[in-house]
C-alpha cells in the first residue's frame, strides 16, 4: 500500500491517482539491483605449448620413459655386478636426456605466456645434468677403484673419493629437486589445463625421486610417476594442430 503525498490518503496498490483528491501517485522506486560479478580466474588456460622443440620432444620423452623402466628392471631383477652397472649407466643417461629435453621444450613453449619460468627451467635442466652426471661418475669410480683395485691403499682411497663425490651428488640432487618443486608450484599457480597437470606430475615426481633409494617400493613408485609425467608432457608439449 502507498500513501498520497498531497492529502495523506492510503492508496491501494495499482492505482495511479489518489481516490480522495485525485493527485497522481508516484510509482515506488525499484530496489537497487546488486550486479553479479564473476571473478576472472587469475590462471591462464593453457593446454598445449608448441615451440621449435615440440616436434622432436616425444622421442626424447619415450627415451626418458625407457630409462626409468630400465632402472626399475635393474632394481628388481638384476643383482649387482657388471651387467647391473652397465644397465644403470645406460638408464641414467636415458633419464638425463629425457628430463633435459623436457625442461628445454618447456622453457621454449612457455615464452609469451603468463609466467615463462625461463630461469627456473634453465636451472632445473642444468642441475639435472650435473646431478645425473655426478651419479654416473660416482658409479664408475666405485666400480674402478673398489671392485677392480688390487691395492688396499688404492681401494681405501677410492672409497673415500667415491664417498665424498656421493655426498656432493646428494647435495646437488637436493638442490635440483628444490628448484624443480618451485617450477612445479609456478605451473600450478599460474596455469589451468594440461600445463597445470604437468605441474602436478612434476611436483609428484620431484618428491617421489627422493624416495627412490628405498628398495623396491621407491623404484616402483618413481617409475610409475615418471611414466605418467612424461605422457602428460607429450600431450602438453606438442606442435600446434
Amino acid at each position: 500500500m502507498a500513501f498520497c503525498s498531497k492529502c495523506g490518503q492510503q492508496v491501494a496498490d495499482g492505482l495511479n491517482v489518489c481516490p480522495a483528491c485525485g493527485a497522481p501517485i508516484d510509482a515506488p522506486a525499484a530496489a537497487p539491483q546488486t550486479p553479479n560479478y564473476v571473478a576472472a580466474s587469475p590462471k591462464e588456460k593453457l593446454d598445449t605449448i608448441p615451440s621449435d622443440a615440440s616436434a622432436n620432444f616425444p622421442t626424447f620423452a619415450y627415451i626418458g620413459i625407457g630409462g626409468f623402466v630400465l632402472s626399475l628392471i635393474c632394481s628388481l631383477f638384476i643383482p649387482i655386478g657388471k651387467l647391473y652397472g652397465v644397465l644403470c649407466l645406460v638408464s641414467n643417461l636415458m633419464i638425463l636426456v629425457g628430463l633435459f629435453m623436457f625442461y628445454n621444450a618447456l622453457k621454449k613453449g612457455l615464452v609469451g605466456h603468463k609466467e615463462p619460468c625461463t630461469g627456473l627451467c634453465s636451472a632445473s635442466a642444468w642441475l639435472c645434468v650435473i646431478s645425473y652426471g655426478l651419479a654416473i661418475i660416482t658409479a664408475l669410480l666405485a666400480y674402478v677403484f673398489i671392485s677392480s683395485s688390487s691395492s688396499y691403499d688404492m681401494a681405501v682411497g677410492g672409497a673415500i673419493a667415491t664417498g665424498g663425490l656421493a655426498v656432493i651428488t646428494l647435495l646437488v640432487t637436493i638442490a635440483y629437486v628444490v628448484v624443480a618443486i618451485i617450477l612445479a608450484a609456478k605451473l600450478l599457480g599460474n596455469y589451468e589445463g594440461n600445463v597445470n597437470q604437468l605441474g602436478v606430475w612434476l611436483l609428484v615426481l620431484s618428491i617421489v625421486s627422493l624416495l627412490s633409494f628405498i628398495p623396491y617400493v621407491g623404484a616402483i613408485a618413481t617409475a610409475v610417476v615418471a611414466v605418467l609425467f612424461f605422457l602428460t608432457a607429450i600431450k602438453t608439449i606438442s606442435p600446434a594442430k
